[in-house]
């Protein structure tokens, strides 16, 4: 489990890059980039659990992974 000295630490490393609000609040900034993976990083754990096996794995069941794409447009 992180601790908060942990995640202070992360969180002093990743904001060392920014040099602007800009650098941390655009649409491809810093935390844009953060939250865009930690919501991947939990869907793809959420659909692992649901399935019961680890993506690349071969599937126990009849169910499957079938991918996904990034978005292009809103």
């Amino acid at each position: 489990m992180t601790t908060k000295v942990n995640i202070d630490k992360l969180a002093k490393d990743l904001a060392s890059g920014c040099r602007s609000k800009d650098d941390c609040f655009a649409k491809d900034g810093l935390l844009s980039s953060l939250i865009s993976k930690t919501l991947q990083a939990c869907l793809d754990a959420e659909m692992t659990d649901h399935l019961g096996y680890e993506k690349h794995e071969q599937p126990v069941q009849p169910n499957s992974r079938n991918g996904y794409s990034r978005l292009t447009s809103y």
